[in-house]
This record gives structure tokens, C-alpha cells and sequence, in this order.
């Protein structure tokens, strides 16, 4: 079962729009894209998402698939 110590954390944020480049370009004020985090845990084939992450999984265990290996 894998196992990853210490957790991961991620962050950034997503890219700006056509438009609103657009309404950039025509001189209005555009707020900036919100910051978007993942910090997870993995212990023992099971994914933790930790409650500061800013997705649908924050809070929830989530078991790892199996995956085969290519020799």
C-alpha cells in the first residue's frame, strides 16, 4: 500500500479568459483568478484531501486503484 510522508501541497491559478482579456484590453478593472489549492495526504492506498484544499474532494478519503506496472 503507498504511502507518501510528508503531505503535498499545491497551488496556482487559473489561466484568464479571452474575454476577459478582452475587457482588460478596453480598460476594466478584473478581479484576478482565484487561487485554487490540493494538499492531500497519501497513507496506506487511501488519499486524504485535507480540509484547506478549494476542490469538491477537501475533507474526504478516497481509496487509491490499483495500477499495473509495465516491465
Amino acid at each position: 500500500m503507498p504511502t507518501l510522508k510528508p503531505s503535498i501541497r499545491t497551488r496556482g491559478r487559473r489561466d484568464v479568459t479571452d474575454e476577459e482579456i478582452g475587457r482588460i484590453a478596453a480598460g476594466e478593472c478584473v478581479d484576478p483568478p482565484e487561487e485554487h489549492v490540493c494538499h492531500s495526504l497519501v497513507n496506506g492506498g487511501t488519499a486524504r484531501f485535507l480540509e484547506d484544499c478549494t476542490h469538491d474532494l477537501a475533507g474526504r478519503e478516497v481509496p487509491l486503484e490499483d495500477v499495473e506496472w509495465m516491465d
